[in-house]
């Protein structure tokens, strides 16, 4: 059995040294930390969460789960197609495979992280959400 949260924190950890082939394209760590610089000098920010400790990772912080969730979340994802799009080339366009990437990992986990809800009717039926 996999350890979950492990593995999100090693795929996290391994993104920041790294680039990542996925679907034939280059996810760059370098996209988030971009959209991270732009985004907090806004006034009404994409990704409330990041903050600058996501990024000056100490010992404690590299084994922290909530901080490698709080990055490779559809927040983090929807943000940097936000501005992929937005004109003044915020984002260079390649930044989209880095957006499906962390859009990737964030739908992994969560399928890992599942319960099962009952529904009260003439069938019991579970759903794995």
């Amino acid at each position: 059995m996999y350890d979950p949260p492990q593995l999100l924190k090693s795929v996290r950890n391994n993104f920041r040294r790294y680039v990542v082939q996925f679907k034939g394209q280059l996810a760059k760590w370098e996209h988030v930390k971009s959209f991270y610089d732009r985004d907090s000098q806004q006034k009404v920010r994409l990704a409330l969460k990041l903050k600058l400790i996501h990024f000056l990772l100490n010992n404690l912080k590299k084994i922290n789960v909530k901080i490698a969730a709080q990055i490779l979340s559809p927040n983090v994802a929807a943000g940097i197609c936000c501005y992929v799009t937005l004109p003044g080339n915020f984002l260079p366009p390649e930044a989209v495979a880095t957006a499906e990437f962390v859009e990737f990992v964030d739908k992994l986990f969560d399928s890992c992280n599942g319960h099962i809800v009952s529904h009260s009717c003439c069938m019991h039926v579970n759903v794995l959400i």
